[in-house]
């Protein structure tokens, strides 16, 4: 009774063994797989940066390329709108001559 048990419908114990090994590897792939996507979406988002400047840009270029452009543009990389934007310029010219 106890060779029945063993058997298992005529598969040896090394051929068990086999197919959980090549379970265990198949998990093991797609876990890599998964941690390498991640690993890349991480690097492109967080560590290879595209500059939101031209470096030929002068400063005023850029800054008039930014306000003359969609609202969102200036919210992103001044954290302010447009109108305050533009208020703060004002602002600075006749108080302090800037």
């Amino acid at each position: 009774m106890s060779m029945v048990d063993n058997s298992s419908g005529g598969e040896s114990d090394d051929e068990r063994e086999k197919k959980e090994i090549l379970q265990h590897m198949e998990c093991f792939n797609r876990l890599f797989v998964i941690a390498s996507s991640f690993v890349q979406l991480h690097y492109e988002k967080y560590i290879l940066k595209q500059p939101c400047m031209d470096p030929k840009q002068l400063g005023e270029t850029w800054i008039r390329e930014i306000l003359d452009g969609h609202e969102s543009h200036c919210m992103i990389n001044f954290s302010v709108s447009k109108i305050e934007f533009t208020s703060l310029l004002r602002f600075l010219g006749t108080r302090y001559n800037l």
